[in-house]
């Protein structure tokens, strides 16, 4: 076998090998991790589509639900397709995101290769990507499946427009297209591939001496499908934007500039990794907003210039920052759709630029040069290695992520009132009301904490304090579902017609609280003597979400209040099994067995779910 570039005989598929075995290795731990609070519960755990596996039923959900704010069917699909196998055991989750991030580094480096670099260069510089600290948030987060899903995709893109560049052919577009499809289907954070194609004309491909125009417009179907993605995202965020908009713009846009500026200082100093990193738009001393920006402005200007005036001698790091600058536009603080700096699960596609342009950079080295910068890129690996190792440690619990958030961010409401949402769940009220008190000292105008902190004192019995801190919540942020807790708050206190109407405000929420909110509804129209009225919104309530399992008892009780014991002992029944400690349905069933019906005075009500917001 003749010697390659690089010096060495190696096969090209062993160093690629490599880079899937080290990847898997040192994301292994991830394996024994469990599920944690915030999202996971909605992509799975509390999910009846997911949880039911893939199925005709599931799948016409997933292609055509806005669950959780985004239309991403492949993610439910790929959610489901592991609830077949896995059930509820979230080892198996696990297992699919570590897989999915080994192939993600493993295709990263045979697109380096189709750049024509040198094998072990390009193999360093996916290895560096692959275990670097900020990785650990996509792999070790069950709910940033999406993500994953959406890289490896993109990857895919790019390396069929490396084909198409070489010879172009609509076949081959269709093809870059269709990947492309796929990667907003998981995910739309990469939206911004046809701006990224043209910065891969300028290097390596060579091609900006066609004119822009030209290769903007052979582009054509992927501008399409990028702005269709926009376009859902925009349809499915309309909550979230209209509490963003409420950000003054210039705030969204010094977050904009300091979230590039943040991303390159956790690049080269992974410290205190967090899932929380508060904007500056809720940046109690605004003087710190305008400064921290201008340190992040003036940096980004300078390797700008740099990059620039080296276009010609080091094309290769022009391409690569003008990746970097591009690819999180869809994710940055003006349209997007969370209160947090640009967060560490968001590097993912950013960094892939990055490595194009490490690689590249490497390959032209020569000698002792090259023989050096690989030893320093080695002893890179294992330090960022051991770094990635001790993240993975407080990704393996809930209690290990919120308590070690608090310590990396002290002063930030958001991790506060994410401690406190895993101690009320765990039942240590006291405790968790603590949390949220000091959430919202934090954050004034924080209506989330002020959400949980009214649902902790409804618990703790406070239920006036309970509804001044709900209704000033409302008052905060209109959009967050907060009428349903006060209707559940006013309805355990007896007030039933004003709690009606709280309950009814809330049936136009989002989905993936409408089955709640038809459900308090429908109880507190039987708790009024309407229990014929009240079966509408039973049914609805488990239309949306077949595993309520309070729904599904109060609507046996009420069949059981209208004289169809049948009927009602075998809804008790169904929601003994999806819930077998279930008290009000077990009292229930009891009083049914040998009477003809149900009195009214002897019915138990299963409570309502109370909404939680741990973000």
């Amino acid at each position: 076998m003749p010697p390659r570039a690089d010096g060495l005989k190696t096969p090209r598929w062993v160093p690629g090998a490599v880079v899937l075995l080290l990847t898997a290795v040192v994301f292994w731990p991830a394996v024994g991790h469990d599920f944690i609070l915030i999202d996971d519960d909605r992509y799975v755990t509390a999910n009846a589509w997911v949880r039911s596996g893939l199925n005709f039923r599931s799948a016409g959900w997933a292609l055509t639900t806005l669950f959780c704010e985004f239309w991403h069917p492949l993610t439910w699909l790929s959610l489901m397709l592991d609830s077949q196998v896995y059930g509820t055991q979230a080892w198996g989750y696990h297992l699919t995101n570590v897989l999915l991030h080994a192939l993600n580094s493993g295709l990263l480096f045979v697109v380096l290769t189709r750049f024509k670099l040198a094998p072990w260069p390009a193999a360093l510089a996916a290895i560096l990507f692959a275990v670097h600290p900020l990785r650990v948030e996509p792999v070790a987060w069950i709910a940033e499946r999406k993500g994953l899903l959406n890289a490896l995709f993109f990857l895919g893109s790019v390396f069929s427009y490396l084909a198409y560049a070489e010879k172009p052919a609509a076949s081959k577009m269709a093809a870059v297209s269709g990947l492309f499809a796929l990667s907003l289907a998981a995910k739309p954070a990469s939206a911004s591939l046809p701006l990224l194609l043209l910065a891969l004309d300028s290097w390596p491909l060579g091609r900006w001496k066609k004119g822009l125009a030209p290769l903007a417009a052979e582009k054509w179907p992927l501008w399409g499908l990028a702005a269709g993605a926009a376009l859902l995202t925009f349809v499915a965020q309309q909550g979230n934007l209209r509490a963003m908009s409420r950000v003054p713009l210039g705030l969204r846009l010094l977050d904009s500039v300091t979230a590039y500026g943040s991303c390159l200082a956790k690049t080269l100093w992974p410290a205190k990794l967090t899932l929380f990193y508060p904007t500056l738009g809720l940046d109690p001393v605004p003087g710190s907003a305008a400064w921290r920006a201008a340190r992040a402005a003036l940096l980004l200007a300078a390797l700008s210039a740099a990059a620039w005036r080296a276009r010609r001698r080091l094309p290769e790091l022009w391409a690569g920052w003008l990746w970097y600058l591009v690819a999180p536009l869809p994710v940055l603080g003006v349209v997007r759709n969370t209160f947090t700096e640009l967060s560490d699960r968001y590097s993912y596609l950013p960094h892939i630029g990055l490595a194009f342009a490490a690689a590249a950079a490497a390959s032209r080295l020569k000698g002792p040069a090259r023989r050096w910068t690989a030893a320093a890129a080695c002893a890179l690996a294992l330090l960022w290695t051991g770094l990635t190792r001790a993240q993975l440690a407080h990704w393996t619990s809930s209690w290990a992520l919120c308590t070690y958030s608090v310590e990396a961010v002290p002063n930030c409401g958001w991790t506060r009132n994410a401690l406190g949402t895993f101690l009320l769940q765990k039942g240590e009220s006291q405790a968790a009301l603590d949390r949220f008190d000091e959430a919202v000292r934090l954050r004034p105008g924080y209506a989330q904490a002020r959400n949980n902190l009214g649902i902790a004192l409804s618990e703790a019995g406070r239920a006036a304090e309970a509804l001044e801190q709900l209704r000033s919540a409302l008052r905060l942020e209109p959009d967050l579902i907060v009428d349903y807790n006060i209707g559940v708050v006013l309805a355990k206190t007896g007030k039933l017609a004003e709690a009606q109407e709280e309950a009814q405000r809330s049936l136009s929420a989002p989905e993936n609280f409408r089955s709640h909110a038809q459900s308090l509804y429908a109880d507190i129209l039987c708790r009024r003597g309407r229990c014929a009225e009240a079966l509408e919104h039973y049914r609805e309530a488990l239309r949306l979400r077949p595993d309520n399992a309070e729904a599904t008892g109060n609507e046996g009780a009420a069949l059981a209040l209208l004289g169809r014991s049948s009927e009602g002992v075998a809804g008790l029944r169904r929601a003994l099994l999806l819930k077998p400690d279930l008290k009000a349905a077990q009292a229930n069933l009891r009083r049914l067995q040998g009477a003809p019906a149900l009195r009214p005075d002897e019915v138990e009500w299963a409570e309502p779910m109370i909404l939680m917001t741990a973000l």
